[in-house]
């Protein structure tokens, strides 16, 4: 079994799809904070993760993304 990881932007869908949860973080975080306003510089990303999925989003921004953890046989 292969784990793959699908990051999905709530503005965008799909954004990506990952062999590596790291790099699917990476996109996630950075899909997040580029919809961050630039004035502010204490962006704070925040997530909460399950077995099967991940959550992500920042302050001053109703962006978030979502990283679902799939096994393919």
């Amino acid at each position: 079994m292969v784990k793959v990881y699908i990051v999905k932007g709530s503005e965008d869908g799909i954004i990506g799809v990952y062999s590596s949860k790291k790099k699917a973080r990476v996109a996630a975080i950075d899909y997040v904070l580029s919809a961050h306003p630039i004035h502010s510089k204490d962006a704070v990303v925040l997530s909460e993760a399950y077995d099967w999925i991940e959550f992500y989003h920042a302050s001053y921004t109703e962006c978030r993304a979502e990283i679902l953890i799939e096994e393919l046989l």
